[in-house]
C-alpha cells in the first residue's frame, strides 16, 4: 500500500508540476530526465515526482516509466485510458533496466501535428510506473512483483 500510495502521489505532484508550469517553459514537453537512479537536476515534472518517491525511500532502481502526455483541449484523455489518442508525449528513455538521462519526444496519433505545442487549456497526463517486489516468503512465491502504474491528469493553467 506505501508504495503504491507514494506512486500515486509521485505522479501527483509531476502532473501539478506540468499543469502550472508547462505554458511558461521553454521546452514545456518535460524532457528533464532522471540517470540511472540520480533525479533530474533541472527543476521539472520528472524531478517533482522523482523526489517525491526518493523521500519515500522506494527503490528508485525499479521505477520503471516516466512518461508525460499532452491533449489538446479538444481531444478529452479520460477516452484514451490506452495513451494512444494523445497529441504529444515525452518518454524518458531505459535502457539496460535503467533511466539513460534521455528522452524520447514523440508527436500523437491524435493530430500527428509536429508543431503542437501545449497551451493553456490543454490537458497534460504524468505516468509513473513502479515495479514493487514483495517480501513475504509465501506471497513472494506466488507473485514475486506486482506493477504500480498511477496516471494523474490536470488541465495546463
Amino acid at each position: 500500500m506505501s508504495a503504491n500510495i507514494t506512486v500515486t502521489n509521485s505522479s501527483r505532484e509531476g502532473a501539478r508540476y506540468l499543469a502550472t508550469q508547462a505554458s511558461t517553459l521553454a521546452s514545456p514537453y518535460g524532457t528533464a530526465c532522471p540517470t540511472g537512479t540520480t533525479a533530474p537536476s533541472s527543476p521539472s515534472a520528472q524531478s517533482k515526482a522523482w523526489n517525491q518517491m526518493l523521500g519515500a525511500n522506494l527503490d528508485l532502481s525499479k521505477v520503471t516509466v516516466l512518461t508525460v502526455y499532452f491533449y489538446k483541449s479538444s481531444n478529452d484523455p479520460s477516452n484514451d485510458s490506452n495513451h494512444t489518442a494523445y497529441d504529444k508525449m515525452v518518454s524518458c528513455n531505459v535502457s539496460g533496466g535503467a533511466f539513460s538521462g534521455g528522452y524520447t519526444l514523440t508527436n500523437g496519433s491524435n493530430t500527428g501535428d509536429s508543431t503542437y505545442v501545449p497551451q493553456t487549456g490543454d490537458w497534460g497526463q504524468f505516468r509513473v510506473q513502479y515495479q514493487y517486489t514483495t517480501a513475504t516468503p509465501i506471497i513472494h512465491t506466488l507473485v514475486p512483483t506486482i506493477t504500480v502504474d498511477q496516471t494523474t491528469t490536470m488541465v495546463l493553467e
